[in-house]
């Protein structure tokens, strides 16, 4: 499957009392990609994923899935979707079989293909022993495990996961990671992410659109974004105080420096080539009367990039 698949043109929505949730959003999805849709929160990710799946109404602008306008009158454009809620919609007296028959008739799947399907879903998900298992029994892991097999069991071309292992284990986010590429790179479907997790976005995406007060801020594969914005390695310097004014002007100003940013009692210096700036770095902190009891190089990370596009100051809401 080639070509778009999911294709949003100066998508726009209003609330009651003018909040403005998503201002103009023009983007295209290819079929078969893993697409993550990141911001902060109140950035306006969910009341996207609610346009594009149909469950609101955009103010402006449309959303074609495979061509198809989704609203009300298409039914069809709604039914290639398969959406994974962050939190699992699970009935407590049901088993895992059940849901998934249940949901598959729900989409018209024909008993004997549900059947089978289920079982497969199951199998994947490392569920099969819980087939029968009923939901109030599973722990939190199962039910996020069984929550995106609800998603799937009518075959659909697109699969929305929004914040799929949000307080998983380890091994249970890893085995997710693993069936989420397998999903585009071995079943050709077009999966579109969201997460908190910037590493989970930057192991899975092969493309990131960052979103913020309902615009879209940046769009490009990750490493593509982590070469354009804030080039160069990382230096996490730990002072034993709050750094002054002075000494932060002094290191943005030394040669090579792209970028200087406090938070608290870290510098973050973002430079190429930064091992060649630890004696300048350190000369300024003496210069200033600063003591480093911490310093870290790493490379420049998707992290970096999404908090050097919107910022840091923490966010409430869920728009």
């Amino acid at each position: 499957m080639t070509g778009a698949a999911v294709d949003v043109r100066d998508l726009a929505k209003t609330f009651a009392g003018g909040v403005q949730a998503v201002r103009g959003l023009t983007f295209t999805i290819h079929a078969g990609e893993v697409f993550g849709l990141l911001g902060p929160n109140g950035a306006g990710k969910t009341t996207t994923l609610r346009l594009i799946t149909g469950l609101l109404t955009p103010s402006g602008g449309t959303v074609r899935v495979f061509g198809e306008v989704v609203d009300p009158a298409h039914p069809q454009a709604a039914a290639r979707l398969g959406v994974c809620p962050q939190e699992p919609v699970l009935w407590d007296d049901l088993t895992c079989e059940e849901h998934l028959q249940l949901l598959a008739a729900m989409y018209e799947v024909p008993a004997a293909a549900a059947r089978a399907r289920g079982r497969q879903l199951l199998s994947d998900l490392a569920l099969t022993d819980k087939r029968r298992a009923l939901a109030k029994t599973l722990s939190g892991g199962m039910k996020r495990r069984l929550n995106p097999a609800l998603a799937l069991v009518h075959d659909p071309d697109v699969v929305v996961l929004d914040e799929p292992t949000a307080g998983l284990d380890p091994q249970s986010r890893a085995l997710l990671w693993d069936y989420i590429r397998d999903l585009a790179r071995g079943r050709g479907k077009t999966v579109i992410l969201t997460t908190h997790f910037m590493e989970e976005a930057d192991r899975l995406s092969d493309r990131v659109a960052i979103v913020d007060h309902g615009v879209l801020l940046e769009m490009d594969a990750p490493g593509a974004l982590k070469a354009r914005i804030g080039t160069g390695d990382v230096l996490d310097v730990t002072l034993a105080d709050p750094p002054s004014e002075g000494l932060v002007d002094d290191v943005r100003g030394l040669q090579g420096v792209t970028r200087a940013a406090v938070d608290g009692t870290q510098v973050t210096v973002q430079a190429l080539n930064a091992t060649a700036h630890l004696q300048p770095l350190f000369d300024a902190l003496a210069r200033h009367g600063a003591r480093a009891t911490d310093v870290r190089i790493r490379a420049n990370s998707l992290e970096d990039v999404f908090l050097q596009l919107t910022g840091r100051s923490l966010r409430e809401g869920s728009a």
